[in-house]
């Protein structure tokens, strides 16, 4: 299981950064962390000393932390706690709304896509993911999952120009959850801490015990983010290719023949898995699994390419279809497959529509002429 804690924040001046951030663990963070902490500044001594005291004392009243009306002996207490996480990763984008064209100034529109940009590093498992957000007016579970839908179509278009880079499509679900739940208390101060780091002040950001870190921004500042492992970091999943795997120039391995081969393996590795099901994919196989191989000889399928393709991406390192085994020769044609079925959902390059338009001519062919093909 994977818990990933989503928080936005407005960063301050001078740079006024639309933020999210992402806590990921691999064990659910216990209440018990919060009243801990909450004991500790009950007994620290230095909260009768102001101007702490009255910040103390409306923490210790509400029972959360809540890290821009907090003391610094509650960011003490807490952060101490967040320095206990064995197993987490703290990833976040954010993005400077002054020096983006005037027409991208809207913040829904920016906290959309850092939460997107965050959630692809989120989701780099095969494991079930729960997704917990603090509840807003104009946050809903159907918007966070259509969210995470149109993450899943970017990523899957997406795999055509990064094929060497492994995609994972594990099992989500959402919760929206008030300021009590725990993790959401650990990320809004993390969060906190990255806003102040970005506009120069990175005490508390440097108080973080973090076992390595990764910063990143575009040239102009208009864009960035971090990418932080706390404790051991995340369980990477096994992966069994490197870019060295996939050909340098993979156009010129590729003629018709080839393009009809994938097309079947993609239709041949579908069914494999239906009539074989195993746990971590069974998401997977909805009834638009189950339409792929019932009509499979249905001329009148229209979408089928559509349909094939984004579930073989899904299975590909979900299964994974490269395991230790895997010749290298394999590798390469396996790879390419993977790009050239992310190909068939590009409806916005001309060669993609192209391809597509001609795979489905020789799917009529098959079905017309040579049916026992499709028996697999």
């Amino acid at each position: 299981m994977r818990y990933i804690y989503c928080d936005e924040s407005t960063f301050s001046e001078p740079k006024p950064c639309i933020g999210v951030g992402m806590l990921i663990t691999e064990t659910e963070i216990s209440p018990s962390a919060i009243e801990d902490a909450l004991q500790r500044l009950q007994n620290d001594p230095d909260i009768l000393i102001e101007p702490a005291k009255k910040l103390d004392e409306q923490t210790l009243k509400r029972r959360y932390f809540h890290a821009s009306e907090d003391s610094k002996n509650a960011h003490s207490h807490l952060c101490e706690q967040i320095n206990k996480l064995e197993t987490a990763e703290f990833v976040c984008d954010f993005f400077d709304k002054y020096k983006l064209p005037t027409h991208e100034r809207y913040n829904d529109y920016l906290y959309h896509q850092a939460s997107i940009l965050s959630s692809i590093r989120a989701t780099n498992t095969i494991d079930h993911v729960i997704f917990y957000f603090e509840s807003r007016d104009d946050l809903s579970v159907d918007s966070l999952k259509k969210m995470y839908n149109d993450l899943q179509q970017s990523s899957l278009m997406g795999i055509y120009d990064l094929p060497f880079i492994p995609h994972f499509f594990p099992p989500v679900s959402f919760e929206i959850d008030d300021k009590y739940n725990p993790g959401l208390q650990f990320v809004d101060f993390i969060l906190w801490t990255v806003n102040r780091h970005v506009n120069g002040e990175s005490t508390w950001f440097e108080r973080i015990n973090f076992s390595s870190k990764t910063s990143f921004s575009t040239e102009s500042g208009s864009w960035g983010g971090q990418d932080i492992n706390i404790g051991d970091g995340l369980r990477e999943p096994k992966v069994y290719y490197t870019v060295q795997d996939f050909p340098v120039n993979p156009d010129s391995k590729i003629n018709k023949n080839i393009l009809v081969d994938f097309y079947l393996h993609a239709a041949r590795i579908i069914e494999f898995y239906i009539n074989n099901p195993q746990h971590h994919l069974n998401h997977l196989f909805n009834e638009d699994a189950e339409e792929i191989v019932k009509r499979k000889k249905d001329q009148c399928f229209s979408n089928y390419f559509d349909k094939l393709a984004s579930l073989y991406l899904k299975i590909f390192d979900m299964a994974p279809l490269i395991t230790s085994s895997t010749t290298s020769q394999e590798k390469e044609f396996l790879l390419l497959s993977k790009k050239y079925m992310s190909l068939l959902l590009r409806n916005d390059l001309i060669h993609g529509v192209r391809t597509k338009i001609w795979l489905e001519s020789v799917r009529r062919q098959l079905i017309k002429n040579k049916t026992e093909l499709l028996d697999f």
